[in-house]
């Protein structure tokens, strides 16, 4: 079926492509058509811009800015770092006397207290209080993200680093306007060295020079400094490793207590090697002491938008709402290109050619008039390679406009006298024809390719004059095995 419909599933590659200005070819579902250039853009033939930052889990959305100071993380939200989905906030009251509520006491019930929250997950069952966090007096708001202790050193030296890319980009540009002196400047400076050597004698010709320049006041000192900071604050490599404590070699291991790759990588800045269940702080084993993994707030995602690379105008822009599935623009190739579907799959005999059918489907809301040429020999051994000839219709094809109505109406196919030679069925803005394929070998896939010649005309630009589109179109009908037939003796 998804051969049928030229599109393909995620597990079949789609029967149908087109070539975009960039020559790679995908299905007109992952391509634009802008409506400025004329031209399909793909993935690579787009700038893609980040419009909005928003949580996944709560929508909150917010700027670029506001995401930057947040470390691109939401501060509500929180990931279970045992299973990695989301937290839940839980509630429970606390007797007024601080007993804890799981002993059982003797006496009568405590009075009930105040109300306290914490976080659980849905999923495994962990809870904050595996890690012996403190429980919050509210529900709003996220827990505090834990320093980390590099964090100083680590700022300290991406000011370091900063400040030596603005020292060398200085230095560039000084080298550059030094290049671009121009004739006045030199003539000054001839001069100048001129009168020195009439002065002073011939020793001025080699203690003046046109274009030297005094080094700026502190500018190789402050290089150096700049230099000894960094060698300070930089790591060093060393041939000492610590050893491994005995309790590695001799305490049993719990495999069910060490951390997964999965759950350290998602807090790289402590990678704690122990899981985070309570029930595993037995006395003896090598990870009671380590630190436990604790929840990490949730990654932000974002909105984003696509841009013609060749003349910057929007191609697709979301809505700003995220719980909305909706965009504000979107020139998607699909709703404006016309669309191949191989109606008819080509059947072989010996080395004979195979007749099929091909369906153009108009998404236009005018009629098109569509003329299909064959590939010249120079462009048949470009990407993708073709494995088959292809006969086309030498006559133009006419193909109505978009009607939603004309689904209901049968009368479109006697307003045209089709050849029945060359137009296998008509109906609405659908228009199935004839081809014969050739195959160039007894085996493998067969592919052919052809070229789309048509006027469009710009919906977004009023007034816009007719431009003629070639564009190439590549269709895989399947592999040759497929689509042989066995002839009765």
């Amino acid at each position: 079926m998804a051969r049928l419909a030229g599109v393909g599933s995620g597990l079949e590659p789609p029967s149908v492509t087109f070539d975009c200005a960039c020559s790679t070819n995908a299905p007109l579902t992952h391509l634009f058509l802008c409506q400025h250039c004329i031209k399909l853009r793909c993935a690579r033939c787009v700038t893609h811009e980040i419009e909005s930052y928003y949580c996944p889990y709560c929508l909150e959305t917010m700027s670029s800015a506001e995401a930057k100071v947040k470390k691109n993380r939401c501060g509500n939200c929180c990931d279970c770092p045992s299973c990695g989905h989301t937290l839940s906030v839980m509630s429970t009251s606390t007797p007024a006397d601080g007993t804890d509520p799981a002993q059982p006491s003797p006496g009568p019930s405590p009075t009930s207290g105040k109300k306290v929250f914490y976080l659980r997950c849905a999923v495994c069952r962990w809870s904050s209080r595996d890690v012996d966090m403190p429980d919050k007096d509210t529900a709003g708001g996220g827990y505090p993200i834990e320093d980390v202790p590099a964090k100083e050193r680590v700022a300290k030296l991406v000011d370091l680093y900063r400040r030596i890319v603005n020292m060398e980009k200085a230095e560039w540009e000084q080298k550059v306007s030094s290049r671009r002196r121009n004739l006045l400047t030199y003539t000054a400076a001839l001069d100048q060295k001129l009168m020195a050597y009439r002065s002073q004698g011939s020793q001025a010709l080699l203690s003046v020079r046109p274009g030297d320049q005094a080094p700026a006041a502190g500018e190789a000192g402050s290089t150096d400094s700049v230099l000894s900071e960094l060698s300070e604050v930089a790591s060093k490599a060393t041939g000492d490793i610590e050893p491994l404590p005995d309790s590695y070699y001799s305490d049993p291991l719990r495999l069910e207590s060490v951390a997964m790759l999965e759950q350290r990588l998602s807090d790289v800045a402590f990678q704690s090697p122990c899981a985070s269940v309570r029930a595993l702080e037995l006395e003896g084993t090598c990870m009671a002491n380590e630190r436990r993994l604790v929840p990490q707030h949730k990654s932000l995602c974002t909105r984003r938008l696509q841009r013609c690379k060749e003349c910057e105008h929007i191609l697709n822009k979301p809505d700003n709402n995220p719980s909305s599935i909706k965009t504000r623009l979107q020139l998607i190739a699909l709703h404006y290109m016309p669309t191949f579907r191989i109606a008819m799959l080509p059947r072989f005999t010996g080395s004979a050619s195979g007749k099929g059918a091909l369906t153009i489907v108009n998404p236009l809301n005018d009629n098109v008039v569509f003329t299909l040429t064959n590939l010249s020999e120079t462009e048949d051994n470009q990407e993708p390679v073709t494995t088959a000839d292809i006969e086309l219709p030498t006559s133009q094809l006419t193909v109505l406009a978009r009607d939603d109505t004309s689904e209901y109406d049968d009368t479109d196919a006697e307003q045209f006298q089709d050849d029945p030679s060359i137009v296998h069925r008509r109906k609405a803005n659908r228009l199935s024809f004839y081809i014969q394929v050739k195959p160039h070998k007894a085996i493998g896939p067969v592919k052919a390719s052809f070229f789309l010649c048509f006027k469009y005309t710009s919906a977004v630009q009023k007034g816009s004059q007719p431009v003629q589109l070639r564009q190439r179109v590549n269709i895989n009908f399947g592999d040759r095995k497929d689509l042989n037939t066995t002839t009765k003796s």
